[in-house]
């Protein structure tokens, strides 16, 4: 929905998409992390 008001030329929707992706970004170091370390665990490998 927001992508569609953005493309409709909403400056609003494009901040709110900004500010959702910042947060994202922001968040996948953590889902990285613990991805690889589930993972490790999966294949048997000590993680830190």
């Amino acid at each position: 929905r927001l992508w569609h008001e953005y493309r409709r030329g909403s400056d609003e929707a494009l901040e709110l998409l900004l500010l959702y992706n910042q947060e994202d970004v922001m968040n996948m170091g953590t889902l990285l992390a613990h991805g690889c370390a589930e993972l490790a665990g999966k294949l048997g490998i000590p993680s830190p």
